[in-house]
C-alpha cells in the first residue's frame, strides 16, 4: 500500500478527488502509511501469536499538500497479532504542524494482510475550537469514510482547511458561527450527511446571516442526486439553486421569524447536461406558503416537464409572491406587482403543458407597476378541466381597471371541460358611467402555447369627460358608446376580427385592422387603421378654450404604428365636407387659434376684423403624415410651394377669410405640444423649425 517512509518522505500522489471523503484521506493519509509500514515488518512465527508486543515508530518530518508535519510518532503498546489479522486498539499518534498545529490522537487500526484490507478510527480529539473523530474501512470493493465534528468554530474550520477545498467554494468566506456535522461515505461515494450550524455567518453566491440551520441530506456523486431536508430555524439565507431562466440565476432570500421554515427534495444537480430536476419538493413557511409538488421538473435553457403537479396554500400572497416567484419570472412581463390577500391553486401538467388547474381566491388584490391592470377584492374560484365532464365555477370582484380604463364590480361564472373555458352567465359590468356586456369570453387550449382568448360585446354611452381624464387627456363633452364584434388574444397578442365602432360627437369612428403585439409586455406595438364618418365640430370643440367651430368632419388615420404608446407612423387626414349640410361657421377665437398654426402670430391680430365675432369659411382641415418623429403637415388645398390651406374662405357676403400655413415639416412633439398649449390660448406651433436636413 505506501513504500517504506524514512525522514522527509513525501506522501504518495493520491488521484483528484473533491469529494469529502478525499479530502479528509488526503488529510490523514501519512499516519495511515506509517501504520501500514509498521505492520508489513517481518514476523516470525512466535509473533504471529496472539500475546500483546509494544511498538512504536517516528518519522522526523513529512511534507504533505504543501504542509509540514514534524515529530510524526507512532506508538503502540497493545499490538496484537492473530492469525490473519493484526489490531492495535489504542494506538497514538503525534505530530506538529505550523498550520494545525500539535496533535495527539488515539486510534484504533485493524489490518487484514490477506485480503489487504484494514480499519482506522480515531477517539474524539480537540479541533478548531471543538471536537473531531475520523474512522475509514478499507476492502477490495472500496473504502468506507465516517467523519464526526461537534461544536466545531465554523471560520476556523474554513481557515484551516481552505487550500484542501474545491475551486468552487474558493469564492466564498465564513465570518462566523458554530458547526457540528456527521458526514458518511460509502466506497460509491453516497454520502449521508447532518449538519447543524448556529448562528453561520457566510458569504458568497449563496450567503447566510445569523442562520440555524439542520440539514440531514443523502447525496450520490456518482448520478448527481440529492434527496433530504432544510429546516432554517432562525437567520436569513440567499439561495442560488444553480439553474438559469433566460440567462438569469433565479435567487431567493428565505428569512425565518417565529417558526421554522421547512424545505425538502428530490432533485439532480446540474451534470454534463446542465440539467437541474426536480422530482419531489415541499416546503413549509409556516404564515406565507404550503407548497407541495411532485413530478419531473427540468431547467436548461427552457423549462420543460413530463410530468406536474403542484399544489399551493398562500395565506399572504405579497410575501409568497416576494420570496418565491419574483426571483423565478424577474425579467418577465408579470415581475413587479403589488398585491395581498390569500390564494390557493392546484395545477396539473403534462408534457410542457398545462391539462388542469384551479384557484382560489380570498380578499385579492392585484396591481401592475407599469399600470396596465389591476383587480381588487377578488373572491371565488377559478377551474381549468381536462375532464369531459363541465365543471363549474364562479369569480367576484369589486373593481378593475386595464390601460387607465375604471371597471365596476361584477361576476362571472365559468363552464369548463376538454381543457376550455367559457362564461357561462355573466352580469354587466360598469365602465365608467356606462355599462360592458359581454357576449362572448372563452378561452380555448388553455396551458398549451396556442392558448386563445376571444371576447366580443358592447359599451353603452359612456361620457367623454370620464374617458378623457383617465388617459390625461383635456376634456371633451358629449357620450361615446362601442360595439365590439370579436377580439382575439393569443402568444401575447390581441387581434380585431372586423371593425370596433365607437359612436360619439353625433358621428361614427371605426378601428380596423387592430392589432397589439406583447400587450402585457413593457413595450406593446399597436397596429391599426381608423375611419372617421361624419363628427359634429361644434360638440367636438364647444368643450374648449380653442373656439367654437360648425360642420361635420370626416378623416382617417392609416397604417397607424404605436411602440409603448407613442406613436412611430402614421398618415392622417381630417377635414369638413364639401357639401356640407351643416352650415360654416367660426369663432374670432379659433381663427386667432388656427392662425397660430404655421402663421405663428394672429391673424386677427389688428384691423377691423378682430371685432366681428363669427365668421363663415369654406372648408377646414389639418393632415399629417409621421414618420422618424417629424410630420408632413397637409390642408384641405396647397397654396404654394411651401404653404397650404388650413381654412378657406366662404360665404356669400365679406368679410371673407382664409388662413395658411408656413412650411410643411414639424417635429411631432412640438406639434403635440403646441397644439395642447394653443387650446389654452397659449402659444402658436412652430413649422419649419430645427428640421434636420435628412427629414426634409
Amino acid at each position: 500500500m505506501c513504500s517504506r517512509l524514512t525522514d522527509d518522505t513525501t506522501a504518495p500522489a493520491l488521484p483528484t478527488n473533491q469529494s469529502f471523503q478525499g479530502v479528509y484521506l488526503k488529510s490523514f493519509w501519512p499516519f495511515l502509511c506509517v501504520l501500514v509500514a509498521l505492520f508489513q515488518l517481518p514476523q516470525s512465527d512466535a509473533e504471529q501469536s496472539t500475546k500483546p508486543i509494544n511498538l512504536s515508530f517516528t518519522i522526523g518530518s513529512l511534507s504533505f499538500g504543501g504542509q509540514s508535519f514534524i515529530n510524526v510518532s507512532l506508538r503502540c503498546d497493545s499490538t496484537v497479532f492473530a492469525f490473519d489479522r493484526i489490531v492495535c486498539p489504542k494506538a497514538m499518534i503525534s505530530f506538529n504542524s505550523e498550520k494545525f498545529g500539535r496533535y495527539d490522537i488515539v486510534t484504533s487500526v485493524a489490518w487484514q494482510p490477506s485480503t489487504q484490507s484494514y480499519n482506522f478510527a480515531t477517539r474524539s480529539f480537540p479541533f478548531a475550537g471543538g471536537a473531531a473523530s475520523i474512522a475509514l474501512t478499507q476492502t477490495f470493493k472500496g473504502s468506507d469514510f465516517e467523519l464526526d465534528f461537534t461544536n466545531i468554530d465554523a471560520k476556523a474550520l474554513w481557515d484551516l482547511w481552505f487550500d484542501y477545498f474545491p475551486e468552487a467554494l474558493r469564492d466564498y468566506s465564513v465570518d462566523s458561527g458554530n458547526l457540528s456535522a456527521k458526514v458518511k461515505c460509502d466506497a460509491r461515494s453516497r454520502c449521508q450527511i447532518q449538519v447543524q450550524t448556529r448562528a453561520l455567518n457566510f458569504s458568497g453566491i449563496n450567503a447566510s446571516e445569523e442562520a440555524d440551520l439542520d440539514v440531514d441530506v443523502n447525496y450520490s456523486h456518482g448520478s448527481g442526486s440529492l434527496k433530504g431536508t432544510v429546516r432554517l430555524n432562525g437567520g436569513t439565507v440567499y439561495i442560488e439553486p444553480g439553474f438559469s431562466i433566460d440567462g438569469s440565476n433565479p435567487g431567493f432570500l428565505i428569512t425565518a421569524e417565529d417558526k421554522p421554515i421547512i424545505l425538502s427534495g428530490d432533485l439532480d444537480l446540474p451534470g454534463p447536461d446542465r440539467h437541474f430536476r426536480i422530482r419531489q419538493a415541499a416546503v413549509s413557511h409556516p404564515g406565507v406558503v404550503q407548497m407541495r409538488y411532485e413530478g419531473e421538473l427540468s431547467f436548461a435553457e427552457k423549462i420543460s416537464w413530463q410530468s406536474l403537479f403542484l399544489e399551493i396554500e398562500a395565506p399572504q400572497i405579497e410575501q409568497f409572491y416576494a420570496t418565491y416567484v419574483q426571483p423565478v419570472i424577474y425579467g418577465t412581463t408579470v415581475d413587479s406587482l403589488e398585491m395581498s390577500g390569500r390564494i390557493s391553486a392546484r395545477l396539473v401538467g403534462s408534457e410542457n403543458e398545462i391539462t388542469d388547474l384551479s384557484i382560489g381566491l380570498e380578499n385579492t388584490y392585484f396591481d401592475d407597476s407599469y399600470e396596465r391592470f389591476a383587480l381588487y377584492d377578488l373572491h371565488g374560484d377559478f377551474v381549468l378541466s381536462s375532464a369531459a365532464n363541465t365543471e363549474y365555477s364562479s369569480v367576484h370582484w369589486e373593481g378593475a381597471s386595464i390601460y387607465g380604463i375604471s371597471v365596476g364590480d361584477g361576476r362571472i361564472n365559468w363552464g369548463s371541460k376538454n381543457r376550455n373555458v367559457w362564461i357561462s352567465a355573466w352580469d354587466e359590468v360598469s365602465v365608467f358611467d356606462g355599462l360592458l356586456s359581454i357576449n362572448q369570453l372563452s378561452v380555448s387550449d388553455f396551458g398549451t402555447r396556442d392558448a386563445t382568448i376571444q371576447l366580443s360585446g358592447a359599451l353603452s354611452p359612456v361620457s367623454m369627460p370620464e374617458v378623457m381624464a383617465s388617459f390625461g387627456l383635456p376634456a371633451m363633452a358629449g357620450k361615446v358608446s362601442a360595439s365590439i364584434p370579436e377580439l382575439s388574444f393569443k402568444r401575447n397578442k390581441l387581434a380585431l376580427d372586423g371593425a370596433i365602432e365607437v359612436n360619439l360627437f353625433q358621428g361614427v369612428m371605426r378601428v380596423t385592422n387592430l392589432e397589439i403585439a406583447d400587450l402585457f409586455s413593457s413595450v406593446p406595438r399597436l397596429y391599426a387603421n381608423l375611419e372617421v364618418d361624419g363628427l359634429d365640430l361644434g360638440t367636438l370643440t364647444s368643450t374648449f378654450s380653442f373656439g367654437n367651430i360648425s360642420g361635420t368632419l370626416d378623416g382617417h388615420i392609416k397604417d397607424l404604428r404605436l411602440e409603448a404608446w407613442q406613436p412611430l407612423s402614421f398618415d392622417a387626414h381630417f377635414a369638413t365636407r364639401e357639401n356640407d349640410t351643416v352650415r360654416h361657421r367660426i369663432s374670432r377665437q379659433a381663427v386667432d387659434n388656427l392662425g397660430r398654426i404655421g402663421a405663428q402670430t394672429s391673424v386677427l391680430s389688428s384691423g377691423w376684423l378682430r371685432f366681428i365675432p363669427n365668421y363663415s369659411y369654406g372648408r377646414l382641415g389639418l393632415g399629417c403624415r409621421l414618420e422618424r418623429g417629424f410630420c408632413a403637415m397637409s390642408g384641405v388645398a396647397d397654396a404654394d410651394e411651401d404653404g397650404f390651406y388650413v381654412l378657406t374662405r366662404g360665404g356669400v357676403l365679406p368679410p371673407w377669410i382664409n388662413i395658411k400655413g408656413r412650411g410643411k415639416l414639424v417635429s411631432w412633439q412640438n406639434l403635440l405640444s403646441g397644439i395642447q398649449q394653443i387650446s389654452t390660448g397659449e402659444v402658436a406651433v412652430e413649422i419649419g423649425a430645427d428640421v434636420p436636413q435628412a427629414v426634409q
